[in-house]
């Protein structure tokens, strides 16, 4: 009797939860990147999240709780590197 009561539970709970999740097609356009600092901001930025998710992969190998902090900093590295790549000066190549 107590499984059967752990198996609705368990179903109720997975049911809200991927109900309170985006769909998959909601993230599949483009997203809007608030990008507020300097090019030089974000190339020290990203040098420190470079560090920070070598750390968390490191432990992700030993614990894998770690693995949602992976997938943390590999977002924001994303991110990081759109705003540094629109911060970056236009230049044109001389003929």
């Amino acid at each position: 009797m107590a499984s059967i009561r752990i198996s609705i539970a368990l179903a109720f709970t997975l049911g809200m939860v991927g109900f309170n999740m985006p769909a998959a097609a909601d993230d599949t356009g483009t997203r809007k990147v608030d990008c507020p600092a300097t090019l030089a901001q974000y190339n020290e930025a990203l040098l420190q999240l470079h560090t920070l998710a070598d750390q968390a992969r490191a432990k992700a190998v030993q614990n894998p709780l770690y693995e949602s902090d992976v997938k943390y900093f590999a977002s924001v590295l994303i991110d990081a590197y759109a705003c540094a790549k629109n911060a970056a000066p236009v230049t044109t190549a001389l003929r």
